[in-house]
């Protein structure tokens, strides 16, 4: 298995998909036909943020009633997605309550 490294993927350096090299394989001097053999190899980079794993505080986090906007309250455990450095979106659903709530 290759891994390739984060920067590769953000930067499109290799994109995902299937690439195919052909590699010729010599004994000697690769002058005699029967001493030369020619195999291929298929390679397929999937994208490591097509399926990414999302974790989030879960049915048993405690449940916050806010009384005072200026108190901060830490999720735990906290939201993540996994490879971390895939995008990912957090919509919060807070009616009435939108300009107090945010995700650091």
């Amino acid at each position: 298995m290759w891994n390739l490294p984060k920067e590769d993927h953000q930067n499109q350096v290799v994109p995902p998909g299937d690439y195919e090299y052909e590699y010729i394989l010599c004994i000697g001097t690769c002058t005699k036909p029967e001493l030369i053999k020619t195999f291929k190899v298929k390679i397929t980079v999937q994208d490591p943020c097509a399926n990414p794993t999302f974790s989030s505080p879960g049915a048993n986090a405690p449940e916050y009633t806010i009384t005072d906007s200026a108190k901060t309250f830490t999720l735990d455990p906290k939201y993540t997605i996994d490879p971390s450095w895939c995008p990912g979106e957090l919509v919060i659903m807070a009616p009435g309550i939108e300009e107090n709530v945010s995700v650091d």
